[in-house]
C-alpha cells in the first residue's frame, strides 16, 4: 500500500477524527483541490511544485491564495 491509498486508509481517519478545518499538502507534479465533503469531510489542497500556497489566519477565518 503507498501513495494516495496508504493517505486514505490510514492517515485521513486520523485527520477526521482530529476534525481539522483544512489539509494542504505538496510534493506533487500538478495542483489538487477537493472541496469538503468529496473526498473528507475537510478540503483539501495538493500544492504543485510550480505554485506558492499563501495563508492568512485570523481567530474567525483562513484564507489560502495559490500563485
Amino acid at each position: 500500500m503507498f501513495g494516495s491509498e496508504r493517505l486514505r486508509k490510514q492517515l485521513l481517519p486520523l485527520l477526521e477524527q482530529a476534525q481539522i478545518d483544512l489539509m494542504l499538502s505538496g510534493h506533487k507534479h500538478s495542483f489538487g483541490f477537493s472541496d469538503k465533503g468529496n473526498a473528507a469531510s475537510f478540503p483539501i489542497i495538493v500544492n504543485s511544485n510550480n505554485s506558492v500556497l499563501t495563508l492568512f489566519a485570523s481567530n474567525h477565518s483562513l484564507k489560502v491564495q495559490v500563485k
